[in-house]
């Protein structure tokens, strides 16, 4: 693969959605930490749907997220074909390959909810931006499934859960779920 290690794309994909949070906060503060007509009344701090919802937020969210996502589908993409030559350790069961297939499914569908959620911001489609949301923390969890057992890991549920209180996650919980999900095993 270009003679790239294959843990370069969760690393790179990290990086790219911490320059993505980074510009958006600097962006923020650089305006005065404002609040935003399309906030919900009495929030101090701005989500990050808020301030990609701004022109220059726009410019930098919608790449940043769908660079990310798009390496994350093709980390899971090449975690299966690494299998399949055998330079990762072959599938023992006919179940483990139909999982993987899944969970290939499922973080595209995930990753179409993202650039979806991106693109629809929250000022100007906010009933379709909370959709969006929801497909993607559902079903990401569902494409990191373990092979072994079938199960979600811990740290994506926590991370998840914490989201689900808010119609927006904050930036600091966005870090919390790119920490969990974009880690390759």
């Amino acid at each position: 693969m270009l003679g790239l290690s294959y843990w370069f794309l969760p690393l790179f994909a990290g990086c790219v959605w911490l320059g993505t949070l980074l510009g958006m906060l600097g962006y923020w503060i650089s305006q005065g930490s404002p609040n935003y007509p399309w906030e919900s009344p009495g929030e101090h701090l701005a989500y990050i749907s808020d301030i990609g919802a701004t022109a220059v937020g726009t410019d930098i969210f919608i790449p940043g997220s769908t660079v990310c996502v798009v390496v994350f589908d093709i980390a899971f993409i090449s975690e299966r074909w690494l299998r399949h030559k055998g330079r990762l350790t072959h599938n023992y069961r006919t179940s483990e390959k139909i999982l993987s297939g899944f969970a290939i499914l499922f973080a595209v569908i995930g990753a179409a909810g993202l650039i979806t959620l991106t693109i629809c911001n929250t000022r100007h489609y906010h009933t379709v931006h909370d959709t969006m949301l929801c497909v993607f923390m559902y079903v990401v969890p569902f494409a990191r499934m373990q092979f072994r057992g079938s199960m979600l890991t811990s740290s994506t549920v926590l991370a998840t859960s914490s989201l689900q209180s808010s119609s927006a996650p904050s930036i600091s919980a966005w870090v919390s779920i790119t920490a969990n999900t974009a880690s390759f095993e």
